[in-house]
């Protein structure tokens, strides 16, 4: 998304940020760094197969934090290594990520904002949505 709009954006409307509120840009920012952490996690998931797990949710297992989170020792190596961790963490990250999302899609609805901004708000909204949908549907149907 970011790129696309990069492109389809004329590069002066581009510096004209300033009529956006700080508190949107540093949101978007925030926003922007958990999607990073949780595309991080992600890939640890992939590479460990880790979603073929527990391909249930939310619970795994018998709860909402599978049993073996802590079985590889040193800790540390739990975060890496371990695939029920790995999953667990990518969860919670994956939740988090949305449910940011959305309240920072709620907040910013009755803000004035430029329509730029605004439709790359419902885009972020409907992206995250989608990818939510999307996990969720290779997780239980992989």
């Amino acid at each position: 998304l970011w790129t696309s709009f990069g492109l389809l954006t004329p590069v002066g409307r581009i510096h004209a940020s300033h009529s956006i509120p700080g508190l949107v840009r540093h949101g978007a920012h925030g926003i922007a760094g958990l999607t990073f952490l949780t595309a991080i996690s992600g890939a640890f998931v992939a590479g460990l197969d880790a979603g073929l797990l527990y391909p249930q949710f939310p619970y795994m297992g018998n709860g909402l934090v599978p049993e073996e989170y802590f079985d590889h020792s040193p800790t540390w190596k739990n975060f890496f290594e371990n695939g029920a961790a790995v999953q667990f963490n990518h969860r919670l990250l994956a939740t988090l990520t949305w449910t940011s999302v959305v309240c920072y899609w709620l907040y910013t609805r009755r803000m004035s904002l430029p329509p730029a901004t605004r439709t790359a708000l419902h885009a972020l909204f409907g992206m995250a949505n989608l990818q939510v949908l999307l996990g969720l549907t290779t997780l239980l149907y992989h």
